[in-house]
């Protein structure tokens, strides 16, 4: 969907003092990678869980942009704008972040038995008083 970002995350495998292999570090964002130059700040991370065979959304944002990435389980991404409907599938293994702009209606479909997690790193903070969230009526 126009406007909407994949990127891959970097995975950095890590050693311990003596050099052997102890694990990675997974860089889900780094803001000095020529694509994200230009987005947004970060002002808020969060994790946002879904139970199996749920859905959270879908809704869009006139002023936040969202970055999704999948650390526990599998999830469909239902991506929206008027006459057009898309999903993307993103789980633990893949190590993607999604970045949805403002105006792409989006929600979260948690796929599989187990609950999946989702870390967002929006560029607005999530504010009660001030959601800028308008909810989208349709089944998906």
């Amino acid at each position: 969907m126009h406007g909407v970002k994949i990127k891959t995350c970097k995975i950095i495998k890590t050693k311990d003092h003596n050099g052997g292999s102890n694990g990675n570090i997974i860089e889900i964002i780094n803001i000095l990678e020529p694509f994200l130059k230009k987005t947004p700040k970060i002002e808020q991370a969060y994790i946002t869980t879904c139970d199996p065979g749920q859905h959270k959304g879908l809704h869009v944002h006139q002023k936040k942009e969202d970055r999704f990435c999948v650390i526990k389980g599998k999830a469909k991404i239902g991506l929206y704008t008027p006459g057009q409907l898309e999903f993307i599938e993103l789980n633990d293994e893949k190590h993607q972040v999604i970045i949805i702009p403002p105006g792409i209606g989006h929600g979260i479909k948690c796929l599989g038995n187990e609950p999946c997690w989702i870390l967002n790193c929006p560029s607005k903070a999530y504010d009660e008083n001030n959601t800028d969230q308008v909810e989208i009526k349709m089944e998906w």
